[in-house]
């Protein structure tokens, strides 16, 4: 039975819908169309009912199948959907960076103009200071030589002076300057320093130039310093000028021969500004014209707290001073400091 009612069952599924019920008994045979067909009719309720059963179960097949499509649509539309939100956003995100992306760009144009600028500015400055630098050359170059122009109008006065028979209006500030640039043109100048003391001017000789550390006897260097100096001292000193050597110390203790000098290092200073005298005397300077002293530690040019410092105060003073005239029954008497020891002719 099943088998004839194919046909009509393929007839029923390509044509029913939502009403298929009411289309599927239209296209039913009749009774006579099954008993021709069928001569025996045995189960006419099975007959019926079954292709009605298998119509039932296409339908929901058709019907499962067709909501299934449409829950396929709704998803694909939601994803549709969806991508498209993203695309926007994207393009949204996308234009926003170009957004930014166009005022950093804007920004780094403005800022690398002020960069030129300042390049441009920083540039103009440094040619101004460049012609800057060649004028200070200049104008030092121009100092030098004027430098060099004033020492040596300083020789030619103290040349011009310091053979002046007589002492009147002789500058001794000048000739003793002169004095100190004559030798450190010699290469001699080193340890040699220009001082006033009381309105009277002086020439500081530094200790380590002169006297090995605790002793009194010139080395080679002092000597021949000495020696130069006593050349431009003779003529001041021939001229009436009064040449006074001075010795100082630090306010260590001596320790090497101190028995030879037990009052200290105010002995030890005296010795040294008699040796010092002694060796101008030797070399040219009137014995007459100098005296000695020696002040020890008692005073200092620095505190006595650093070894630089009491290498300072470890020094002899040459000064020079014109003496007070006086008449007296036609004679001319000059005063002498009360500590200071004048050389006999004869002392060696």
């Amino acid at each position: 039975m099943l088998r004839l009612w194919s046909p009509v069952l393929l007839v029923v599924l390509s044509s029913c819908q939502f009403g298929a019920a009411d289309r599927e008994v239209e296209l039913l045979p009749t009774a006579q169309e099954s008993e021709t067909r069928a001569p025996s009719a045995t189960h006419p309720v099975a007959e019926v009912g079954a292709p009605s059963a298998t119509v039932e179960e296409a339908l929901a097949l058709r019907l499962a199948e067709q909501a299934a499509r449409a829950t396929e649509a709704r998803e694909e539309a939601d994803r549709l959907r969806k991508l498209a939100l993203e695309a926007e956003e994207a393009k949204a995100a996308a234009e926003q960076e170009l957004l930014t992306a166009q005022a950093a760009l804007q920004h780094e144009r403005s800022a690398r103009a002020e960069l030129e600028q300042e390049r441009e500015f920083l540039l103009r400055q440094i040619g101004e200071v460049q012609d800057q630098l060649l004028e200070a050359e200049a104008e030092s170059a121009e100092m030098a030589a004027l430098q060099g122009r004033l020492e040596q109008l300083e020789l030619e006065l103290y040349e011009a002076r310091v053979y002046e028979p007589t002492v009147e209006g002789l500058d001794l500030s000048d000739a003793l300057r002169a004095v100190q640039y004559a030798l450190a043109e010699q290469g001699a100048g080193d340890g040699l320093e220009f001082f006033t003391a009381g309105g009277d001017p002086g020439l500081r000789l530094s200790g380590k130039i002169l006297f090995p550390s605790g002793h009194t006897e010139l080395d080679e260097e002092g000597a021949a310093l000495l020696a130069k100096l006593a050349a431009d001292l003779a003529p001041l000193a021939e001229s009436g000028a009064q040449i006074q050597v001075v010795g100082h110390t630090d306010d260590q203790p001596i320790r090497q021969q101190a028995e030879r000098f037990p009052l200290g290092n105010v002995q030890l200073s005296c010795q040294r500004a008699l040796v010092v005298a002694e060796a101008l005397a030797d070399a040219g300077v009137a014995r007459e014209s100098l005296t000695v002293s020696g002040m020890g530690p008692l005073q200092p040019l620095l505190p006595n707290d650093t070894e630089e410092h009491r290498a300072r105060n470890r020094r002899v003073e040459i000064l020079l001073r014109m003496p007070a005239v006086t008449a007296v029954g036609g004679e001319a008497e000059a005063s002498q400091d009360e500590d200071s020891i004048e050389l006999e002719p004869g002392l060696r």
